[in-house]
């Protein structure tokens, strides 16, 4: 990852980033890590239609 006035930085991604990114902050633990967190735009999931149909589960 390119960040100005940093550099190159390596990063471990621990999911894939979905969307534009908007944002991102740095910051320091003190225990001395580093993290980045970065801020998304995405679209908006509609939830599915209710079809009408319905279904028991027995789960005993």
């Amino acid at each position: 990852m390119k960040v100005t006035p940093f550099g190159e930085l390596s990063i471990v991604k621990h999911r894939r980033i979905a969307g534009t990114i908007k944002t991102l902050t740095i910051k320091r633990e003190p225990t001395g890590k580093w993290f980045a967190c970065f801020a998304v735009e995405q679209e908006k999931v509609l939830p599915k239609e209710n079809n009408g149909r319905k279904v028991g589960i027995d789960l005993g």
